[in-house]
């Protein structure tokens, strides 16, 4: 099961999550909606570890995600993929190729 308690995350002075609890049930699927702005972005890169939040805490059957280093770290990242919505590609590379990067 996948848990966010209480997350928060600020940019500088700017809290942009506060306190967002969420479960999650392994094996289900969930779609996140709103407005932009509203903090989703932010809230998956939390999730995947590419920012990590100001407090609260994230888990993952039972194991702290906040605070994976190193391989576990790098485990964690190739179970939870994120799709950017500005499409970084290498002009150069076929997309099978930008796929694997």
């Amino acid at each position: 099961m996948l848990i966010l308690d209480r997350v928060t995350k600020e940019f500088g002075t700017k809290r942009v999550l506060d306190a967002l609890s969420l479960e999650v049930p392994k094996g289900q699927m969930l779609g996140v909606i709103g407005r932009s702005g509203a903090g989703k972005s932010t809230m998956l890169r939390l999730i995947n570890r590419l920012a990590d939040p100001t407090g609260g805490s994230i888990s993952w059957d039972g194991a702290e995600v906040a605070t994976l280093m190193g391989k576990p770290l790098r485990d964690w990242r190739t179970r939870w993929a994120m799709i950017f919505q500005q499409f970084n590609v290498v002009d150069r590379l076929d997309v099978i190729s930008n796929v694997r990067m």
